[in-house]
Order: C-alpha cells, then structure tokens, then sequence
C-alpha cells in the first residue's frame, strides 16, 4: 500500500501544477530493508513521472549540501541550525531541513523562484 499512496501523492502534485520532483540520491542505506523501500519509492517516481511526462531528477547528499550549506559532509544537526538561522525557517526536525536544502538547490539549479513551486 505504501507504493499505492506513493504514487497518488505524485499524481496529486502534478494535478496541482507541480512540474518538477527533485529527491535525495541515496548512495548507502543503514540496512537492506530501507534499501529496498528506496528503490521502490525510486521506481514509483520514476514510473509515475516518465507516465505523465512530468519531470524529475535526483540530487546526491553532498551535492546539494555543499552548494546550499558550503560544506559537503555537514552532519544533520549543523544543517538544520544552519536552515534556521541562514533561510528565516522554523524547521523542527533535519528531515525538514533537508528538504528546504533540496528545494534551494533546485531553485539555484533551473533558476526558479520558491512561488514556482508548491508548498
């Protein structure tokens, strides 16, 4: 089911005008299992996108923290200090955190603006 509603939520982005999706590239997993999921939630974008044209690209861990942060093997708690105290956010959690990093990354990379992409 968790691929099921993965790929809803993608569909549901694109119908609200979403034209791009930008994930983390994932190189080294803690175990086998969250290997696995990965490659399937990886799959699901890559199925959901390619079906509908929509477009979407990856970006490695250390690309995106060093473009955004300065520092390419910055550990989570100093990024998510960082994102409070450098881009005005009230991100609770480094999960949080790295999404906005990913999202100053994409905006940098194809030139767009934050109100070109959804909230």
């Amino acid at each position: 089911m968790r691929y099921l509603r993965f790929q809803n939520y993608l569909i549901a982005l694109a119908a609200r005008g979403a034209e791009m999706i930008v994930f983390e590239e994932v190189r080294h997993h803690v175990g086998t299992a969250a290997a696995h999921v990965y490659g399937g939630l990886v799959a699901m974008i890559t199925a959901v996108c390619e079906a509908h044209e929509y477009q979407y690209t990856s970006v490695p861990i250390g690309t995106w923290k060093k473009a955004v942060c300065g520092k390419g093997n910055i550990k989570p708690a100093d990024y998510l200090a960082f994102v409070q105290e450098n881009m005005a956010s009230s991100c609770k959690t480094e999960d949080e955190a790295a999404a906005l990093c990913i999202l100053e990354w994409a905006e940098r990379q194809y030139n767009a603006s934050e109100a070109d992409y959804l909230q």
